[in-house]
């Protein structure tokens, strides 16, 4: 098993209720782009993708390395809600539950969003990811 070392929450960026499954960013993921020549992908780039509703989603394995946050994926969790200007508590339940689960199992602390590393993403993921974890799971260590 990979060493893990922090888990980085994206968005999907689309509030567009159709695009609400892992599927549609598998999709787009795994489809030429002529805007991006790193595409197509092997496979969605996210671990985990939480839907509107709370639903947790399973993307790459985790003893595959994502493709989620240039520069970090050898040692993270990719995490994606879907949504770009909304999210539900619903979705922040179901990540803070994610993140204790992660960190207890894979004995990690770390927890960032996208934008704290991709100065190009710093909107990534448009929510304040430890307030709204330390809202659900007030009993989670976060460094």
């Amino acid at each position: 098993m990979r060493k893990f070392e922090e888990a980085i929450i994206h968005k999907d960026d689309s509030d567009i209720p159709a695009h609400d499954d892992i599927s549609v960013v598998k999709g787009w993921h795994t489809s030429p782009d002529p805007n991006d020549p790193s595409k197509p992908w092997k496979d969605v780039g996210y671990h985990f993708y939480i839907k509107s509703d709370g639903t947790l989603q399973y993307g790459r394995a985790l003893h595959e390395v994502g493709s989620h946050a240039r520069g970090r994926n050898r040692n993270s969790i990719g995490i994606c809600l879907h949504g770009k200007n909304h999210f539900t508590r619903e979705q922040f339940k179901t990540l803070a539950d994610l993140v204790f689960d992660i960190f207890k199992i894979m004995n990690i602390s770390k927890v960032r969003g996208h934008g704290f590393y991709d100065k190009n993403k710093k909107h990534c993921p448009g929510f304040d990811v430890y307030g709204q974890i330390k809202l659900w799971r007030p009993d989670i260590v976060i460094t």
